[in-house]
């Protein structure tokens, strides 16, 4: 989620600030994570803890995770339909998403040539189903760093 940027340190930073208040004799990662100002320190501080570096596309064995993640930020207005549509055909092209990328790039297309609320909300249900196991495995965890978020402003404070 790091990685695509789903969440960012307004996530995080609270999650581990959360932590550090349960637990004062927390693991050395868990404090890197909360002073992590950005994508590639959180995951140097998250890969710390698992001991391993990710691979070069992280999200090589999980792609449909990846496109669930890019569909949530869609679903909270950090990135328009049009612009998700796009960036999930050209992750398709690169991996096996379990639907061809041309499928995507021709919904992207019929959008394109006909944009209005009532084409996006078909693409919106035909996303919803095709990418229903991810989406239901990436909002749960999503929701909790939202929820987490909420609770803490940017400097940490409840």
């Amino acid at each position: 989620m790091v990685a695509t940027e789903l969440i960012d340190r307004r996530h995080y930073r609270p999650w581990a600030d959360e932590v550090k208040l349960r637990d004062p004799d927390l693991p050395n990662w868990v404090v890197n994570l909360s002073q992590a100002n950005d994508a590639s320190a959180a995951i140097d501080a998250i890969y710390e803890h698992v001991k391993q570096k990710p691979p070069p596309e992280i999200f090589k064995s999980y792609p449909r995770d990846w496109i669930a993640c890019q569909w949530l930020k869609y679903k909270d207005q950090i990135i328009s339909y049009p612009v998700f549509m796009s960036i999930a055909g050209t992750y398709s092209d690169r991996y096996n998403v379990g639907v061809p990328s041309d499928e995507i790039d021709r919904r992207l297309q019929e959008y394109m040539a006909h944009p209005s609320k009532h084409m996006e909300a078909i693409g919106a249900d035909w996303v919803d189903t095709t990418f229903q196991d991810a989406i239901e495995r990436m909002s749960p965890l999503y929701e909790a760093f939202k929820q987490c978020a909420a609770t803490f402003n940017e400097d940490g404070q409840a």
